[in-house]
């Protein structure tokens, strides 16, 4: 026993340093980069006094007008602020590249740009260092367009991330060891085991279309979901709970988009953009929380209605593998339907138990547990 009692104390410490070396990099990140006219590369327009950059119509362009290029940044989060004059809203853009082609790099948002503002900024996430990174600066072709600064300001949105990793890996790892120690002092059924192992199966291959560092579907309704996403985040920074209003959509106006489609079941995905992550990062792990749902409440309720584990778990498996979900999840991006058949198998069992149970049952009258 004590033997143990000194195992558990070592692991114990152990995660306690790691989490304090996770939540030291939260501190410090002040740093800013301002990059002056001198750093920009022209490619079409004409250069001001101050050795900014102009341009209208009447130059019969369109594209990137200029870059910063080369510029060098170590690892972490950072925000890239575009001053500006336009007269046009979402015709010209601000985007960041690795020029350096690095797989896995970078994640950015992009900065649009609106005519009643001055300044747009977004985040970007950098895993590694590097001395190749490139913003670009693009003009839609469409009325006057001004460049008048830009500003790379560092923030922990990469340490926040590395340290909610770091605490789900640990609780993970926790469960793991207890389930294990609880199996060996009292023992796990084989069956048991079996159908662990093969619901670890169905959730990962469901899951495969979430292990990249893109999304599938190029139309369909994914923007819109992570406008809606993003909008339960900007809601929850403004003071709102429950969010009825996304103030940032409308060109800063707002859209009652929650009134008319609920999205309480959006707020897993908006509290891991709160935590820091990408909203691309946030959508994918929401998915694979889906998809973990999905399996367990498909295994649980066929296991039940069918009175076998094993055919619990082949329906789980048809179900959550199905050609009609996989398409509509990831081809589409009906994140809707995807949350709707999330819970057709419960209702199926509802039905099951209303219509089929056995009314002499205990528990008939109030339903029992599931």
């Amino acid at each position: 026993m004590r033997e143990k009692k000194r195992v558990v104390f070592i692991v114990v410490l152990l995660e306690a340093i790691l989490v304090a070396a996770a939540i030291f990099p939260l501190f410090g990140k002040d740093a800013v980069y301002e990059l002056g006219p001198e750093r920009m590369r022209v490619n079409f327009g004409t250069v001001m006094q101050d050795g900014w950059l102009a341009v209208d119509e009447s130059a019969g362009q369109a594209g990137v007008m200029a870059d910063f290029e080369q510029i060098s940044l170590p690892a972490g989060g950072y925000r890239v602020k575009l001053r500006y004059q336009s007269d046009t809203d979402m015709k010209n853009l601000c985007t960041v590249t690795d020029e350096g082609g690095s797989f896995g790099l970078i994640q950015s948002d992009v900065g649009q740009v609106f005519a009643g503002l001055s300044e747009t900024d977004f985040n970007i996430w950098l895993f590694r260092g590097t001395d190749d990174l490139g913003v670009h600066v693009s003009y839609g072709g469409v009325g006057a367009f001004k460049v008048l600064g830009l500003v790379i300001e560092e923030t922990n949105a990469l340490a926040r991330m590395r340290l909610f990793t770091l605490l789900c890996l640990i609780a993970l790892a926790d469960a793991v060891w207890l389930w294990a120690y609880r199996g060996k002092r009292r023992g796990i059924p084989l069956e048991n085991k079996d159908v662990c192992f093969g619901l670890f199966l169905i959730i990962l291959l469901s899951s495969l279309p979430l292990f990249t560092d893109y999304l599938v579907p190029e139309g369909g309704d994914l923007g819109y979901h992570l406008m809606r996403i993003e909008g339960i985040k900007d809601g929850l920074l403004a003071g709102q709970f429950p969010v009825r209003i996304a103030p940032n959509w409308q060109f800063g106006f707002g859209y009652a988009s929650s009134v008319f489609y609920g999205e309480t079941l959006l707020y897993p995905a908006a509290l891991l953009r709160l935590v820091g992550f990408p909203v691309q990062t946030s959508y994918q792990i929401y998915l694979f929380l889906v998809n973990v749902a999905t399996a367990l409440a498909a295994y649980g309720c066929f296991s039940r209605l069918f009175g076998q584990k094993q055919i619990g778990l082949l329906c789980s498996g048809l179900y959550t593998l199905s050609v009609y979900r996989i398409y509509r999840t990831y081809c589409f991006g009906a994140l809707g339907e995807t949350l709707a058949m999330l819970f057709l198998p419960l209702l199926v069992y509802g039905f099951y138990r209303v219509f089929a149970w056995d009314v002499s049952k205990e528990g008939y009258q109030r339903g029992g547990s599931l």
